[in-house]
């Protein structure tokens, strides 16, 4: 079952997913668990935000 705002949704990952790739590449984190960390926290951001 397809819903109305479900490409808003996918749009907003994606928009998502660049930012993350983003904070990413300006933090640049010295081990792969930092990145790791970050990159689940803001997926977390994401979520709860959506959920709002």
């Amino acid at each position: 079952m397809r819903s109305p705002v479900g490409a808003r949704i996918g749009l907003c990952w994606l928009v998502a997913a660049g930012y993350i790739g983003l904070v990413i590449a300006l933090i640049s984190p010295a081990s792969g668990e930092r990145g790791s960390l970050v990159t689940v926290l803001l997926i977390m951001a994401g979520y709860v935000i959506q959920g709002i």
